[in-house]
């Protein structure tokens, strides 16, 4: 989709913790698509001054503790079916 990808989303330093962000997407399907299904995907940089010494790419995935705002409560999916 189009204008989806949210850039790079700075989470501070994990000098002495680790960090979590989180961002809220709206989205609207186009109408003629009948639906749109969506899931996650997030590219983990490790850093050590500026320089990158690690990177992977994890996708969403079902099955965890549902935080405040799930829909059922307590629902948790890898995949969102929009229509």
């Amino acid at each position: 989709m189009p204008g989806a990808d949210s850039g790079l989303v700075d989470a501070g330093s994990a000098q002495f913790a680790s960090r979590q962000v989180g961002l809220d997407f709206h989205l609207t399907p186009p109408a003629a698509a009948g639906g749109l299904v969506v899931r996650g995907v997030v590219w983990f940089e490790w850093r050590i001054k500026m320089r990158v010494v690690h990177a992977t790419i994890l996708h969403t995935t079902r099955g965890h503790d549902a935080s405040a705002g799930a829909s059922p409560p307590g629902f948790s999916a890898a995949h969102c079916a929009l229509s």
